[in-house]
């Protein structure tokens, strides 16, 4: 099903056509997201401690409720100080750009209510936003599985970038 048809359908979405309690595999997926988020959102924060050169304590105490997109904002000012830097702040302004792309599926489950999945096409999970659509209804988004499952990977892809470069960083910071 495309992501029209799959429009079409919901703009006639009745309550036959929501189950509200999750099967385990769309929890799952949810879960996996939220937890691997967390961690990216704690490795960001690491490697924004390590290219400052504070110990975690103390970043933890200025940045710590800093959001992520706000330290990958901070982190390529930092780079972009550095002499030759042209191709790594390029590259961290891309990584910001995918960032938000799949950040926007993590705060579905954090700022929209899940109202289940989509009887007819059990692949998708919808959720009801509080945001006025044109005809004077709430919007209601449904999102794939796979969705849930690319954000997750990139998260997970992300965050072990984002340590590596970490211990380089502290490495080299070490050896001063």
């Amino acid at each position: 099903m495309t992501d029209r048809s799959i429009e079409q359908r919901l703009s006639s979405l009745t309550e036959d056509d929501i189950v509200e309690e999750l099967q385990q595999h769309h929890r799952d997926a949810l879960l996996d997201l939220v937890l691997v988020w967390g961690g990216l959102d704690g490795s960001l924060g690491i490697l924004l401690a390590d290219v400052v050169g504070l110990p975690l304590a103390a970043a933890a105490e200025m940045i710590g409720t800093m959001p992520s997109w706000k330290k990958l904002d901070e982190l390529t000012k930092l780079i972009k100080a550095y002499p030759n830097s042209e191709v790594a702040v390029k590259k961290l302004k891309k990584l910001k750009k995918t960032y938000e792309k799949y950040s926007g599926i993590r705060n579905q489950i954090a700022h929209s209510k899940c109202l289940g999945y989509y009887k007819p096409d059990p692949q998708y999970i919808l959720f009801a936003k509080f945001e006025k659509m044109e005809d004077d209804q709430l919007a209601i988004d449904c999102i794939p599985l796979q969705k849930f499952a690319a954000a997750t990977l990139w998260g997970q892809e992300m965050h072990g970038f984002a340590m590596q470069i970490s211990s380089l960083v502290y490495e080299n910071n070490s050896k001063r």
